[in-house]
């Protein structure tokens, strides 16, 4: 298999896992980074935001560098939905070319 095919076949396999996904996860997050994240830790401090919908959460991430690149660690905010707060089923666009979102500002990652 060429590398075009392979990364075609790739690019085929996290579509249809991101079309999956709300049937998958109550929440699912993306945020593209400049290199991969092997590491990833949940800090203990949070904050719930006004409005007591949501909490802000930190974490500290990983890098997995090419060789001859430094490797670091990041801290990110993210800012998830409270348990107690539901996300209804109306908010969800089945038709987004993505998997779609429960909008918001549920789910926003910030680096740090």
């Amino acid at each position: 298999m060429g590398d075009a095919e392979e990364h075609r076949l790739i690019e085929e396999e996290y579509k249809i896992w991101r079309k999956h996904t709300p049937l998958l996860y109550d929440l699912v997050v993306n945020n593209s980074l400049e290199w991969p994240s092997l590491t990833v830790q949940w800090l203990p401090d949070r904050r719930v935001l006004p409005g007591g919908k949501l909490v802000e959460q930190r974490l500290i991430l990983g890098t997995h560098t090419a060789e001859g690149e430094s490797n670091h660690l990041m801290i990110a905010k993210v800012h998830l939905p409270l348990p107690a707060s539901e996300m209804p089923s109306t908010k969800y666009d089945q038709d987004k070319s993505d998997c779609g979102n429960f909008g918001g500002a549920a789910g926003k990652v910030e680096i740090v």
